[in-house]
């Protein structure tokens, strides 16, 4: 019972998370719309990432623009990482049917970017290793992570170098802010033979980037040991633009009348501060800690900037489950 409400729960939360959505740009129009659910058809192929997903990319850049693909992309990939775990279909209908994007933004809402470097070890056996990035909106570009070999007459040590793209969810340098992306490149021996797969080191995969015990921790191959970081000390977020729901001239009730008819202007608040309900969600986040998906559910609902309307939903599917009722 407690794994179908789960379910159900995942499941409400990746369509509020997609439809009351994330940050800036626009365009309700066929073509948009249409290129927005390309997308969403096809990610579930790809690991719910869309870092390669050229193609599908530019698509949604003709039609909708620079600013709606930035928007866009984390909220579909979060949407399809939330119906995997439910495993429930994604309403790609649904999630491709809203823009994500407050009116007048021009295009401007990824804000000026953000450059990040760190030194480090790998912990699995002490090689020297530098990340990093630049972050512009919830977009993560120009990465790299490169570990030194080592190479004596009694130690042979590997080196990696590789290159990824990603995307933020939350604050980066804050203890809820993660990274994931995908990477391309690998590990050369010493003589700079190109390890390969068959040998166990793949050339491609996906990577997760977060603050765990006040170190940048980066897990490049899943059951490996981590890459860790000292942290710069500065903290990175992405400008918060709201979700606007397409134009509804008018809700017909099952009768013929019209039942009411909502504008683009009252969907959602455009103030950056935090409603009543969020306010009290951001207090619900922290106190889940039996659930890491759970949490970080409730985390971007708060974080990216969805509104009262968006943690409503979350709030009422989190209590249904019996956290946070107290507050």
């Amino acid at each position: 019972m407690a794994m179908k409400k789960l379910a159900v729960l995942l499941g409400a939360l990746a369509v509020a998370l997609s439809t009351s959505g994330a940050t800036c740009g626009g365009g309700d129009d066929e073509a948009c719309v249409s290129a927005k659910k390309h997308m969403c058809d096809k990610i579930p192929d790809m690991g719910c990432s869309a870092a390669y997903m050229d193609t599908a990319q530019q698509k949604i850049i003709d039609a909708c623009g620079q600013a709606e693909l930035g928007a866009f992309v984390p909220a579909v990939q979060n949407a399809c990482s939330s119906a995997e775990l439910a495993n429930v279909p994604m309403d790609c209908s649904t999630i491709s049917a809203f823009e994500y994007a407050a009116p007048g933004t021009g295009g401007t809402c990824d804000g000026e970017p953000m450059s990040f470097s760190y030194s480090g070890t790998a912990t699995a056996d002490g090689r020297s290793a530098q990340l990093s990035f630049t972050l512009r909106g919830t977009a993560v570009t120009e990465g790299s992570l490169y570990a030194t070999a080592v190479c004596t007459s009694s130690i042979h040590l590997n080196s990696t170098n590789v290159a990824f793209t990603g995307t933020l969810s939350g604050s980066w340098e804050s203890p809820t802010g993660s990274i994931s992306g995908s990477w391309n490149g690998g590990d050369y021996a010493c003589d700079g033979t190109y390890l390969s797969p068959d040998m166990g080191y793949p050339r491609s995969g996906s990577l997760i980037i977060s603050m765990v015990g006040g170190k940048v921790q980066l897990v490049r191959i899943s059951g490996k040991l981590p890459y860790e970081f000292s942290p710069s000390g500065r903290t990175y977020t992405p400008p918060s633009c709201q979700a606007i729901a397409p134009d509804a001239s008018a809700t017909t009730t099952p009768g013929g009348s019209d039942a009411s008819t909502t504008s683009k202007s009252d969907t959602l608040s455009t103030s950056s501060t935090l409603g009543p309900v969020c306010t009290k969600l951001a207090k619900c986040c922290p106190t889940i800690t039996d659930l890491p998906s759970l949490r970080g559910q409730c985390d971007t609902a708060v974080e990216n900037g969805l509104g009262d309307s968006g943690c409503q939903i979350a709030w009422n599917s989190i209590t249904r489950l019996g956290y946070c009722e107290g507050l």
